[in-house]
C-alpha cells in the first residue's frame, strides 16, 4: 500500500467516526494476550501493563504490532484491544466496525 493510499484510508476512518461517541485509538507497540482471565477468558493488554512477576498472568506476546480499540474521550468506556500486523489491517478493521 502506498503512502497516499494509507493516507486516504486514515481520512476514511476519521470521516467514519466523526459523529461517533466512541473514537478509534491506534497504538504501535507490544501487546500481551492473557489466557483464562476470570470472567473474561482471553484479554489483550498493552505490554507495559503486563506484570511478568504475577504468576497467574500467562499469555503470549506480540511485538511491534498495531493495537486498536474504541474509547470514549473523557469517559472510562472502551472496547477490548485487537491487534494487527499492519496499519492498513488496523484501519480496515475500524472501517468495518464503525457501529453504523
Amino acid at each position: 500500500m502506498t503512502n497516499d493510499e494509507l493516507s486516504s484510508l486514515k481520512d476514511q476512518v476519521e470521516a467514519a467516526y466523526e459523529e461517533q461517541f466512541m473514537q478509534p485509538e491506534i497504538v504501535l507497540g507490544d501487546f500481551v494476550t492473557l489466557y483464562d482471565v476470570p470472567g473474561v477468558g482471553l484479554l489483550t493488554i498493552p505490554g507495559e501493563d503486563f506484570d511478568p512477576e504475577n504468576e497467574s498472568e500467562e499469555g503470549f506476546h506480540e511485538y511491534n504490532v498495531y493495537g486498536v480499540r474504541l474509547s470514549a474521550p473523557g469517559y472510562v468506556d472502551y472496547t477490548d484491544w485487537s491487534t494487527f500486523v499492519t496499519e492498513e489491517e488496523a484501519l480496515k478493521f475500524l472501517l468495518e466496525n464503525t457501529g453504523e
